[in-house]
């Protein structure tokens, strides 16, 4: 039989020290919320259903047989977003969930399979408003923080308004890249226009490299590097291949009404103007799934009830905001375990 050793007088400090880190970072965000007459959800983990995301896996849950009904596999939710909707949908105007999620596979200095996602939802608003929200909440939580920080340096300034840059900015910027023509191209047919480009920009990619593949590259090594350094910084207007639950820019319908918010080059945070058509929004789970098919992953069912519930959704903006990484930037450390206590 195995047993956990006794703890030091110096583990049991650090122990505590978290915990009470923990403790005061998820006070001041539920009085954050609580202010702006925000409801506290308290959503099923559980779900017969699950996201499609082609890039996020769901941890599978098999339950026993019970009485008159056999065992059904289950879901361990990515996010509380489908339900969090269906509320809204109900009625709710201002909904948050501060609780942990799980996603298997991702375990590192910025990933772990349980972690703590805080994510709220505002009817009739906008993304500058839910942006806002989030520069609010980060100085509040920040100063709550502050005695915990394992430096009085912080290069990171809080309480600056969040940058706010598009997408097409950061690639003419940073990449040299013109991600809009690039886009147009691939509307017009050619499918490998971004990888062309990326190519031609002195990239190397993988052979029979995808949109996601170049994407995903350059951002990763030459646009999030450099984000979000002194203050925090929002990305905004993602490529419609990668509106997930967003809408489009009724402006330009080749970027999304994405946005997602960097700090020190970590992502911090992921929003949409939520989409609320539940035919289009069926036709991309479909498509993900097709796409999960593709790349070896086993499909998943829809949430038949989300959808349903989608017709009744009035124009909402959301968020998540990754609550470990922000303890973590805030705190000064480098990894999410130094910021988990358990």
């Amino acid at each position: 039989m195995h047993t956990m050793p006794p703890m030091t007088a110096t583990d049991t400090h650090a122990f505590c020290r978290k915990l009470q880190q923990r403790s005061q970072a998820m006070a001041a965000a539920r009085s954050f919320f609580a202010k702006q007459g925000f409801w506290e959800v308290d959503t099923p983990m559980l779900s017969a259903a699950a996201v499609p995301d082609p890039h996020i896996d769901p941890v599978a849950a098999q339950l026993h047989e019970t009485i008159g009904k056999p065992g059904n596999r289950y879901f361990l939710h990515t996010s509380p977003e489908l339900f969090l909707k269906r509320v809204l949908a109900a009625g709710a105007q201002r909904v948050y969930q501060l609780s942990h999620v799980f996603r298997d596979g991702e375990l590192d200095r910025l990933h772990r399979i349980e972690f703590t996602m805080l994510e709220w939802y505002r009817l009739h608003s906008s993304m500058q408003q839910i942006i806002h929200d989030c520069q609010q909440l980060f100085v509040q939580c920040k100063q709550q923080m502050q005695p915990y920080a394992v430096s009085c340096y912080d290069p990171i300034q809080w309480h600056q308004p969040i940058e706010q840059l598009t997408m097409q900015q950061l690639w003419q910027q940073h990449a040299g890249i013109d991600l809009e023509a690039a886009l147009r191209q691939m509307q017009q047919g050619n499918q490998l226009a971004l990888v062309q480009a990326v190519l031609q920009a002195g990239h190397a990619l993988r052979d029979n490299a995808s949109f996601e593949d170049a994407f995903t590259h350059m951002m990763l090594t030459c646009i999030e590097p450099h984000i979000g350094q002194q203050r925090p910084c929002a990305v905004t207007h993602w490529p419609a291949q990668m509106a997930c639950l967003a809408q489009l820019c009724p402006e330009n319908s080749l970027f999304a009404q994405r946005f997602e918010i960097y700090a020190g080059g970590v992502e911090l945070a992921n929003g949409f103007v939520e989409l609320t058509d539940p035919t289009l929004q069926r036709q991309r789970f479909e498509q993900d799934n097709i796409k999960r098919q593709r790349m070896g992953k086993p499909i998943l069912p829809l949430d038949e009830a989300f959808l349903r519930d989608l017709q009744h959704l009035p124009p909402c903006v959301g968020v998540a905001v990754g609550f470990d990484r922000l303890l973590m930037l805030q705190n000064g450390h480098n990894t999410l375990r130094d910021v988990t206590v358990f």
